[in-house]
């Protein structure tokens, strides 16, 4: 049941807009929900209930990579000792991590597939036809 302060425009109070942005500075879903007192999957079924919100919210997610790629080259900036340094380097390789299953295009790491070789139908006919070695 829809509680009266959401609508189509509005959640909890949050417009669409708002939730957008917060969404593209890096803030999870269940943030955003708790600062109105609702459940992230109260959010994100209000999300969902619209085609086109859903997708500018998953476009949101995406961009979101770009704010999490910038948090880490914060955390490493603002190291002032070793044990502060190796501190922001997990959080740095977490926060990267993070961009990287948000957007892999951008973030994951390269993969590529290669194939060398030769093996079609045909060599497979032949083999099949050879007999084995009485050996």
């Amino acid at each position: 049941m829809k509680r009266s302060s959401e609508s189509k425009t509005n959640f909890a109070g949050l417009s669409e807009a708002a939730i957008i942005r917060r969404i593209v500075d890096g803030e999870a879903l269940a943030a955003i929900a708790a600062s109105v007192g609702r459940a992230r999957s109260k959010l994100t079924e209000w999300l969902q209930a619209d085609e086109a919100r859903w997708e500018r919210s998953a476009r949101a997610c995406v961009s979101a990579a770009g704010a999490w790629d910038e948090k880490a080259e914060q955390v490493l900036a603002k190291a002032k000792n070793p044990l502060a340094l190796a501190k922001a380097r997990e959080l740095a390789h977490h926060y990267r991590w993070r961009a990287s299953k948000i957007a892999p295009r951008q973030y994951g790491d390269k993969q590529q597939i290669e194939h060398s070789g030769r093996l079609g139908i045909e060599q497979l006919v032949i083999a099949s036809r050879q007999k084995p070695d009485a050996g």
